[in-house]
């Protein structure tokens, strides 16, 4: 790690290295090096892409096949995604302070205030917890594109996204088989009979607990938004029935229904599962057990 540091510290101002402090990660493939800085003024937090970890990485290998996603090209449009997110969230978002990107040394990294609050643990997510999250969902999916892709930056525009779909997901089935062919063809058959063209929202496709933190039992921030992308919002919702329990999905509607209209998903959840299931969002390396996940919604 001394040579990320000595990287660094040649480059971002008013960075002493003997005050960095490395952040453990809670997965061997971060896609970020996370370290807090004791800086003069106070606490700050940077982060530097770890590229050996996402060129290797099924999600971003994802991020790339169904959304036109780079890392690298993501980071350099922070500077105007992260105050989107602010104004739109009802959670804070870090003050992005400043941008490092130096290609011939390796390096795409920013530096952000450090918020209050620990990282989410998934035992300690209480209800008031889930309306947060609900709330913050609608909020992002209320933000409309006609393109699917990038936020700021490069949009896929005038793509017509099922085709799209079905193009990238037969290719990445026909590199990894995890299907038979006539399952395969029967899955690829739903986008033509269901999938429909329509405006996108905001979505997390690495949506997660553990990118929010908490404190006295409720969110207080977001703290991780690499892989913040337009995208259909069925996607969010699809993935959320991996991460609620059938209670606090109830809990959820509830408060989601009060700001965006609910999406149906009945139509679109087994490709998407598909789809999230070979970006290995949550790990599971078992698809059966993945596509059979109790369905929450409808």
């Amino acid at each position: 790690m001394p040579s990320v540091i000595d990287a660094l510290k040649s480059y971002f101002a008013q960075v002493d290295p003997r005050s960095f402090k490395l952040i453990p990660s809670l997965y061997e493939d971060s896609s970020h090096h996370i370290f807090l800085h004791e800086a003069p003024h106070g606490k700050e937090i940077i982060k530097a892409l770890n590229s050996q970890s996402t060129n290797g990485s099924d999600f971003w290998q994802g991020m790339e096949r169904f959304f036109g996603i780079d890392l690298k090209q993501q980071v350099s449009s922070f500077e105007s995604l992260y105050p989107l997110i602010a104004q739109s969230s009802p959670l804070d978002i870090p003050t992005l302070l400043e941008t490092l990107i130096v290609p011939s040394k390796g390096i795409w990294a920013i530096k952000t205030d450090l918020l209050s609050g620990q990282a989410v643990q998934t035992p300690q997510v209480t209800s008031h917890m889930v309306r947060q999250l609900a709330e913050h969902l609608a909020k992002l999916h209320q933000i409309r594109s006609d393109h699917f892709g990038y936020i700021a930056n490069d949009p896929k525009k005038q793509m017509h996204w099922p085709l799209y779909l079905k193009q990238q997901l037969n290719q990445w089935l026909t590199d990894r088989p995890v299907l038979s062919s006539s399952e395969k063809d029967a899955l690829i058959s739903q986008i033509d009979e269901h999938f429909q063209s329509a405006s996108f929202g905001v979505i997390m496709p690495d949506l997660r607990w553990d990118q929010f933190l908490q404190l006295d039992g409720r969110l207080t921030a977001l703290t991780d938004l690499d892989a913040l992308v337009f995208g259909p919002v069925e996607l969010d919702w699809v993935l959320l029935e991996f991460l609620l329990t059938p209670e606090q999905a109830q809990v959820f509607c509830v408060e989601y229904a009060r700001h965006h209209p609910i999406p149906a998903i009945s139509d679109v959840r087994a490709v998407y599962r598909m789809m999230l299931f070979l970006m290995n969002v949550l790990g599971e390396k078992n698809y059966q057990a993945w596509r059979d996940q109790p369905r929450l919604f409808n």
